[in-house]
């Protein structure tokens, strides 16, 4: 983001035009407050790759294993902030620039970067700065070449990258013999990696692009998918690689970056930024060279890798079944640092603590001083195996049987979509093992209608916000250990015991709790002393994503509401999976008697709906009122004079909120 804006200052500056001057001079006032010296560790002279410490205290709680120590993306703010002169030049030195020989096709062997994965994104750097200018060109150019051999090779249509593949799933894909971890994928071309060629080689980049774009049903009307294997077509649109791939396909901004700099001296040296770089880029070459014990580079002596004419044949396949019983701790991955309010047990901060058969741990801590927002804690994982669990019906958690008393929800998730969740209770009892050092917990799974078709990837367990558990409050609620020893699903009792133990599913989701409002225009506030939302008057609407439920688990959906002026009133309510209505093609209009009083209205769920329930609406108030709960229940709730609302009639698009606001719901 600072090079873009860098560049946009660059680029609009000199513009005639006051607005883009006007533009130019935000970007520059932004520009003024990155400052990357807070990232700066002085004792291993290297930059921190994120910084989580306490606003109040000051102590550190997240991962300090993480330094920008390679080559990759995260050159651009080392080169940022050695540049600006807030951190020392060492930062950049210390940057290790390992590489490897690739024996291509023709038997020959070239010199080229060592990748973190080979990953195409590890390079950004390319759009915004001038390292083919470089003595480092030739290397970038034979990764290129490395690219374009291993695409032939494997009869791909492009170039690889981290990126989502053809199952949707978010993968570390990348050129194994080259890479330094392992790779999730490499038999995977991606539509934005390729056009990131022309970065280096605008020719030969533009020549894989344009054969990708002939590629059997990879552009819709949308434009280019994401990626395609032999198992099928990623038919996913991110903002990032859109913007990548347009971004590479015009040359990027990198003439303005080099304006940028070349017009600002470093401070309290006479010298350009942009001379600066050069020789920031040259000494980089000669610690290669010396990294190398002074092997000379080997170049190619062919032309560039063309596409091959005989590509990939596309054969769509189902999700690989896991069985009846999959091990998901076995098949939890490294390397990734996700988390929010934990850190390692016994230590101060987050580490690299996951591994394949080991026990999946941590501690947590919800200061109850932070913003609403930060109100959770939160560790995930990626899985190594994408699988499909659509047939799974049971969840077993092991854990030390002196757990900390918690309650916490475990969540199966495709990338983002949460497929199945649980919430665990460690205080309930459990399948002891023959030591009585552990206890296994047997919840009941339903996963949502997507998961006959969306992968199992990723492994997440949530802590939610104390303040509104629907138990007491203890003192586990904000700060604890979680020890999960061990995570399997199955499609059947893992015996004849557990079935007995099995915790079912919650008979109540509270929506209420989850839905944030921010969409649309109608005026609103939140109430947080008395945890509800006020809502104006008038023509609008309000509505907002909620976690991913499976509405046919519920027979009834609740809302609590009162008016909060005279008279009568009227609005509308939607639920839907994303922009397709869910329970009546129309709005549900709901009447308000005249008075004050709260009212709790039912609106029984039709059976039959298949897909998920991730997104409320209500619109068109006649008058404003308060709404203090929206809850989904499986059995009928035990309120004195509960009002039913009945659905409109099919065809008949509801029209009292504006003309007949007082009349019954029952009508």
């Amino acid at each position: 983001m600072t090079w873009a804006l860098a560049a946009t200052v660059a680029g609009l500056e000199d513009s005639p035009k006051k607005d883009l001057q006007e533009i130019a001079s935000l970007a520059s006032t932004i520009l003024s407050y990155q400052n990357y010296r807070k990232f700066y560790d002085p004792e291993k002279k290297l930059l921190h790759g994120t910084i989580q410490y306490d606003p109040l205290t000051q102590v550190w709680s997240g991962d300090k294993t993480y330094y920008l120590n390679d080559m990759f993306e995260g050159t651009m703010a080392v080169l940022w902030g050695v540049l600006n002169g807030q951190i020392p030049e060492e930062a950049w030195d210390n940057l290790a620039i390992p590489t490897t020989e690739y024996m291509t096709a023709s038997r020959e062997k070239i010199t080229t970067l060592t990748g973190f994965r080979s990953s195409f994104q590890e390079h950004w750097a390319l759009a915004y700065l001038p390292f083919m200018d470089s003595a480092l060109g030739p290397l970038y150019q034979n990764y290129l070449y490395t690219q374009a051999d291993h695409a032939r090779k494997n009869r791909l249509p492009g170039f690889l990258s981290t990126a989502y593949d053809p199952k949707g799933v978010y993968r570390q894909m990348g050129i194994p013999a080259i890479a330094c971890n392992p790779v999730d994928r490499s038999d995977v071309g991606v539509f934005f990696a390729t056009a990131m060629g022309m970065l280096i080689s605008p020719v030969v980049g533009a020549s894989w692009l344009s054969e990708f774009y002939q590629f059997n049903d990879f552009v819709t009307p949308y434009g280019a998918l994401e990626s395609v294997g032999r198992d099928g077509y990623a038919d996913i649109f991110t903002a990032d690689a859109k913007g990548m791939t347009l971004l590479a396909a015009s040359g990027g901004v990198v003439e303005e970056s080099i304006k940028y700099m070349q017009e600002r001296p470093v401070p309290k040296k006479q010298i350009s930024m942009y001379v600066k770089m050069i020789e920031l880029l040259h000494a980089k070459f000669k610690q290669m060279l010396v990294e190398r014990n002074h092997e000379p580079m080997y170049l190619p002596t062919q032309p560039y890798p063309a596409p091959t004419e005989d590509t990939l044949e596309v054969k769509i396949l189902p999700l690989a079944d896991p069985g009846p019983v999959y091990n998901v701790s076995d098949h939890l991955q490294s390397g990734h640092l996700h988390g929010k309010n934990v850190r390692s047990v016994g230590l101060p901060t987050l580490e690299q603590d996951v591994a394949p058969g080991k026990p999946f741990a941590f501690e947590y801590e919800i200061p109850a001083y932070f913003e609403y927002f930060d109100q959770w804690a939160f560790r995930g994982t990626y899985i190594d195996r994408a699988v499909s669990i659509s047939d799974m019906r049971y969840l077993s958690v092991t854990i030390p049987t002196r757990s900390d008393p918690a309650s916490f929800e475990i969540e199966l998730k495709s990338d983002g979509i949460t497929l199945a969740a649980a919430v665990i209770d460690t205080t309930k009892p459990g399948i002891l093992s023959e030591d009585g050092q552990y206890k296994t917990l047997v919840h009941t799974l339903e996963p949502i209608p997507e998961a006959s078709y969306k992968p199992f990837n990723y492994i997440g367990v949530a802590l939610h916000d104390p303040r509104y558990l629907l138990s007491k409050s203890g003192a586990h609620d904000r700060k604890g250990t979680i020890h999960l020893q061990n995570i399997s699903l199955s499609k059947s009792e893992i015996s004849s015991g557990a079935a007995a133990v099995a915790q079912q599913g919650p008979e109540e989701f509270e929506v209420f709790r989850f839905w944030r409002p921010t969409h649309g225009g109608l005026p609103f506030h939140k109430n947080e002393a008395k945890s509800l939302l006020h809502f104006a008057g008038g023509k609008g609407w309000r509505g907002g994503y909620i976690p991913y439920t499976n509405l046919s688990k519920f027979n009834y959906l609740y809302l609590r509401v009162r008016n909060t002026e005279e008279g009568c009133n009227c609005f509308y309510i939607e639920l839907k999976h994303e922009g397709d209505p869910l329970i009546h093609q129309f709005k549900i209009p709901i009447h308000v008697p005249p008075d004050r009083k709260w009212h709790v209205f039912e609106i029984a769920i039709p059976e039959g709906i298949q897909k998920t329930f991730n997104y409320f609406a209500l619109s068109d108030p006649y008058a404003p009122f308060d709404l203090g709960a929206i809850l989904l229940s499986q059995i009928p709730v035990a309120i004195p004079s509960i009002e039913p609302v009945a659905l409109p009639e099919t065809g008949k698009k509801p029209l009292e909120c504006a003309y007949r606001p007082c009349v019954s719901n029952e009508t």
